[in-house]
């Protein structure tokens, strides 16, 4: 997970993540998959069926302002994803 930008108020194209996924997997050396939201249902699905040695890149986290602020039920709701 990261975060790229700085998006004005919610999921702007430009800083998707998606952008970097060919970079990621040249860089890693192996296929990446990619959820299109960091926290939810599709991230915490993709992150449990995780095989050892593969990769997931969840999208990116400043698509949430709470993300920035600190605050704690974000936080929560990302250390549910894993």
């Amino acid at each position: 997970m990261s975060h790229l930008g700085r998006p004005k108020g919610g999921p702007e194209e430009k800083y998707s993540l998606k952008h970097i996924l060919s970079a990621v997997e040249t860089a890693l050396g192996t296929k990446v998959q990619f959820a299109s939201d960091c926290i939810g249902e599709e991230a915490e699905r993709k992150a449990a069926g995780l095989k050892a040695g593969e990769v997931l890149l969840l999208e990116n986290l400043r698509f949430y302002k709470e993300e920035e602020k600190g605050d704690k039920d974000f936080a929560k709701k990302i250390v549910q994803t894993r």
